[in-house]
């Protein structure tokens, strides 16, 4: 027989707004605090909002957040009174009010740390948000770059073919400027660094970002046995010969040992570690602002080094906002342990970056002076000199 479910949980009204657990009255409506919160700022400072889509967003428990527009319309459509914000209630808070009935209008009997829950709200998650745009558009571009006939996971997921010795060259030289394309729109912080900073993270951050970008689409297609390039293809791991039909290579007989013996290391101690590590592209995307503002490198000046520190702390802050507030996580804390268990297996292919091995991972920087040369003039392209 089924359990009985708690009184509470039937008996608890709901938001009107976002169907999240409503704890009161607030501006005329049955609310959350969040809600409450976020009408009493916008009137308070007369916000303006503007939709990107068109007027038309689901406003709900999990995504209330992310069209500030159409919830404000949800608000007033839903009945909350304009009339019943206080435009100076921080003044007016610090004296007692002589009329309990209008106190209870303005805010929940529940809402003793609702000081604290607005500031939490206020983080928000624009800067994740603007990282997740552009992180689109790159594969977006992607799918018009590298495609090359219709086979392709980006545009059709688990539909791809593998990919030849060659191909992976001609890949990965064609996504440098689509990579840097995307770092300038999805990280204005990086724009504000110093030309030779600019240089000095971003050699830490390719390859990193390369390890840490396979692993995503591994988990995204649920496929540990093969390695996707930018251009939506994958070499086979249980076919390297394929991988190397119709190549010219010395010592072809011993670089298809080589790599089998390194690739299968790599899915072994990697890939196959980094499941349930990480879960979803809002965690993709804070870390690749975590390698790319990366600290304690080798030639980094102080100034960066405190726009990196702030940078983490931002995209830490919003991630946590992210779990509290999207994904109503009960110990965000356990969750960012979980996943701060990711860099250490990214450090430990990264160690490989002067090695053969990585030379053949990621098929571009055998010529590793060739590859920064090709970074500056990109660079230079976007008017960012370093």
């Amino acid at each position: 027989m089924a359990p009985e479910r708690p009184i509470l949980m039937v008996e608890r009204q709901r938001c009107v707004v976002c169907s999240e657990n409503a704890d009161g009255l607030h501006f005329g409506v049955s609310s959350c605090r969040a809600c409450a919160a976020f009408f009493r700022r916008t009137v308070a400072h007369d916000k303006i909002y503007t939709c990107r889509d068109k007027s038309s967003c689901d406003i709900h428990t999990s995504v209330r957040c992310m069209c500030k527009s159409c919830r404000y319309e949800k608000c007033l459509r839903m009945g909350m009174r304009k009339t019943a914000v206080q435009r100076n209630r921080d003044a007016i808070g610090k004296r007692i009010s002589n009329n309990p009935s209008e106190d209870q209008e303005m805010s929940s009997p529940c809402s003793s740390n609702s000081d604290k829950h607005e500031e939490e709200e206020l983080v928000g998650m624009n800067y994740l948000n603007r990282v997740s745009e552009s992180y689109e558009h790159l594969t977006s571009v992607r799918r018009v770059v590298h495609r090359n006939d219709k086979m392709n996971f980006l545009e059709t997921s688990h539909t791809s073919r593998p990919v030849r010795h060659e191909e992976c060259n001609e890949q990965h030289a064609r996504d440098l400027p689509l990579l840097m394309d995307f770092i300038v729109s999805a990280f204005p912080d990086f724009n504000a660094l110093e030309r030779g900073q600019k240089d000095i993270i971003f050699r830490n951050f390719f390859l990193q970002f390369r390890v840490l970008e396979c692993a995503y689409f591994s988990l995204l297609y649920n496929r540990s046995d093969v390695l996707f390039t930018p251009g939506g293809y994958y070499i086979d791991i249980n076919d390297i010969e394929g991988h190397f039909q119709n190549t010219n290579v010395d010592k072809k007989k011993e670089m298809i040992e080589f790599m089998r013996k390194n690739l299968t290391m790599f899915r072994d101690t990697y890939l196959n570690n980094v499941y349930g590590l990480l879960t979803d592209k809002f965690e993709f995307y804070t870390l690749i602002g975590m390698i790319l503002f990366d600290i304690a490198l080798e030639g980094q000046s102080d100034e960066c080094a405190v726009v990196c520190k702030a940078v983490r702390h931002r995209l830490f802050s919003e991630l946590v906002y992210y779990y509290k507030y999207v994904k109503k996580l009960p110990d965000a804390s356990i969750r960012i342990a979980t996943l701060m268990q990711m860099p250490p297996l990214i450090q430990v292919i990264f160690i490989f970056r002067s090695s053969k091995f990585t030379i053949n991972l990621i098929n571009f920087s055998s010529n590793f002076q060739k590859f920064c040369n090709t970074v500056k003039t990109r660079l230079k392209i976007l008017k960012i000199q370093i």
